[in-house]
């Protein structure tokens, strides 16, 4: 079950101030009534743990882990148990709500964005960011991808995600 120290405001800011006074962290609207709406679609209950998890995946440019998701929710006072984050996790996902993938690393990642897409990985810090190819972009890389697993003992190709690893803007800047 969720708990948290403050529920004041459904719009968190982070502790130690406001939102502008801490960019780091950007101001999560978890009670959205856009959030509840999804999850029920979906057929999930809107519990606050949902609701949290939906909203800090939706403002994260990370993919985070499920660690990684732990943290960012004690930067927000929130706490769920590890259990409850587990389990509405593997539920997000089930529903379609939230998408998961494996990284180069086998660590495994969660993504708001549940449309096809690819990612674009920073094999200097690490960031990863979507990627979404125009229609005769997606078109080729399926055919390609295709070709590729029919060329390889006569697989049937259900599912293609690309991975492209580059240095970001800032980590360039920094060479």
């Amino acid at each position: 079950m969720a708990r948290t120290r403050s529920e004041a405001s459904a719009h968190a800011a982070p502790p130690g101030g406001s939102a502008a006074s801490r960019s780091s962290l950007p101001e999560v609207d978890w009670d959205s009534p856009a959030l509840s709406a999804r999850l029920r679609d979906a057929g999930l209950r809107p519990t606050t743990a949902r609701r949290w998890i939906i909203a800090l995946l939706g403002v994260q440019r990370v993919h985070p882990t499920v660690d990684e998701l732990q943290r960012l929710l004690r930067a927000y006072d929130h706490e769920i148990r590890q259990a409850t984050l587990y389990q509405s996790l593997a539920r997000l996902s089930e529903a379609g709500v939230v998408s998961s993938f494996v990284d180069s690393h086998g660590l495994l990642r969660f993504d708001a964005n549940v449309d096809a897409h690819h990612h674009l990985i920073c094999t200097g810090c690490g960031r990863i960011d979507d990627l979404s190819p125009s229609m005769p972009e997606e078109r080729r890389l399926g055919s390609i991808a295709s070709d590729l697993a029919r060329g390889h003992a006569r697989w049937l190709l259900s599912d293609a995600r690309l991975e492209l690893r580059a240095l970001c803007p800032e980590c360039a800047a920094g060479r």
